[in-house]
């Protein structure tokens, strides 16, 4: 996410005066998946590296001075069970962990939980899926997804 407003120095006092405004928030996420199958029973876990970055300009009217980019390191993980019923049905479930990550402690006085930024985990991923045969390109698939 990036946003850059220029300066209006003839706009007199308050934000557009007081110089450039903008913010630049920057995540990369890396994932490795292992998988296993185990009879009719498939399992996986896929261990996350996170970093993020975040730089904002022209705060000093919320109290806020200019300062460089923070960045911050997190992890998570993602998980998952698929069992086969039967050659033409299938069902699993599976969930991606809240993704932890550092404070930005340069700008703690702009977000909440003093400069806390983690990302949101996905809940009870349910997924049925069917195919009429065992080679047939048609598919019935049914999420179900809960944010949390």
């Amino acid at each position: 996410m990036n946003t850059d407003w220029p300066s209006y120095p003839n706009f007199g006092f308050g934000i557009f005066g007081g110089g450039k405004l903008g913010v630049d928030l920057q995540q990369a996420l890396i994932s490795l998946a292992f998988a296993k199958q185990l009879g009719p029973v498939a399992v996986g876990v896929a261990p996350i590296l996170a970093r993020q970055q975040f730089k904002a300009r022209g705060l000093g009217a919320f109290g806020i001075p200019p300062t460089d980019t923070d960045v911050s390191w997190g992890g998570g993980v993602r998980g998952g069970v698929e069992l086969s019923l039967s050659p033409s049905l299938r069902i699993g479930v599976a969930a991606t962990s809240r993704t932890w990550m550092q404070d930005f402690d340069k700008y703690s006085g702009l977000f909440a939980e003093q400069g806390g930024f983690d990302s949101t985990h996905l809940a009870g991923r349910d997924r049925l899926q069917s195919r009429p045969e065992p080679d047939a390109a048609r598919r019935l698939q049914a999420h179900l997804v809960r944010l949390g």
